[in-house]
């Protein structure tokens, strides 16, 4: 019982020391936060608040980064690029690129899942759109803004990419369901 209760709390010791030593994480999400659409568009559009958005954390090397670029940006475009749709905050998530909508299963539809996320896609495509023209990127280059979005309805699940499409100089905001096998 002695060698049990030492491999045990030998254990616990382990944890709390992983907890203590968090790693530098990379990803970070956050829960029932207001999407702030901004200009127009934020008297307009209705407010929501995703269940659960995903993003970059801002870490001290991405911030030291992302001030170059800034700076860089504003010297040619004379205007700040928004890196994140929840506004001020002391640890933003940046570049959000996945929005996850639950309902029960006798709740509401699928679509109303689509309807409630709609606006907040929009943004976050917006941002990466608004990152891709201030560096002169073309979206054959890179790829263009992609979001994922992830709805589900009790068990049942369904995944969708998010982008934009160009076509006669105007921006098309698409979202696909993409089919996965189960």
């Amino acid at each position: 019982m002695g060698t049990q209760l030492t491999k045990h709390s030998y254990a616990i010791k382990l944890i709390h020391a992983s907890h203590k030593t968090r790693l530098n994480k990379i990803f970070a999400d956050r829960a029932d936060n207001l999407i702030i659409h901004g200009g127009e568009a934020a008297s307009e559009l209705p407010q929501r608040k995703p269940d659960r958005v995903y993003g970059l954390q801002q870490t001290k090397r991405f911030e030291n980064l992302l001030e170059k670029v800034m700076t860089g940006v504003q010297t040619f475009t004379r205007e700040s690029i928004d890196i994140t749709p929840f506004g001020d905050c002391e640890a933003p998530i940046i570049f959000p690129f996945l929005i996850s909508e639950s309902k029960t299963e006798r709740g509401d539809s699928f679509e109303s899942c689509e309807r409630q996320t709609a606006f907040p896609i929009w943004k976050l495509l917006s941002l990466q759109e608004r990152l891709q023209i201030a560096s002169n990127r073309r979206n054959g280059e890179t790829g263009g803004p992609f979001t994922w979005f992830f709805a589900n309805r009790g068990e049942d699940w369904r995944v969708y990419g998010c982008y934009t499409s160009y076509q006669d100089d105007v921006t098309h905001y698409v979202s696909n369901k993409i089919s996965l096998i189960s």
